[in-house]
C-alpha cells in the first residue's frame, strides 16, 4: 500500500501517517519527491487500513498495490537509476551496449 501525501503537508502530518502505521504493527518508507511526497506501507495491510488513512490531514490518496515489488516501482521511486562503470553511465538515457561469451558457447 502506498499513501500519497501533498508535497507541502506538514513534518506533523507525515509523523501522524507514520505514528498510525507503528500502532497497528506496519512500518513505513518515506520517500521525498519534487511533487509529492510517497509513504510506503511496509507489513501485512488489511481492507479497512486504507479508508482510515484517507481521512488524514496531508493525505491526498491510498493505493493499495498488489505486486511484490513496491518498492522498486515507478509509484514508489519515480526517479531513474542511473550507475556509472568506469566512464559509461548505465541508464543515463543514452543506449549501452554489453555482450560476452554464451553459456553455452565451448572454448
Amino acid at each position: 500500500m502506498i499513501v500519497v501525501m501533498n508535497a507541502n503537508c506538514s513534518e506533523e502530518n507525515i509523523d501522524a501517517v507514520k505514528n498510525r502505521l507503528t500502532t497497528l504493527g506496519l512500518s513505513a518508507h518515506l520517500s521525498r519527491g519534487e511533487d509529492r511526497v510517497i509513504v510506503g506501507v511496509v507489513g501485512k495491510t488489511y481492507p479497512d487500513l486504507k479508508s482510515n488513512l484517507e481521512y488524514m490531514e496531508g493525505v491526498i490518496e491510498v493505493v493499495t498495490v498488489s505486486s511484490p515489488f513496491k518498492l522498486p516501482s515507478r509509484d514508489f521511486h519515480p526517479e531513474d537509476t542511473v550507475i556509472r562503470v568506469g566512464d559509461v553511465e548505465i541508464g543515463g538515457g543514452e543506449p549501452v551496449v554489453m555482450a560476452g561469451p554464451c553459456a553455452v558457447e565451448s572454448w
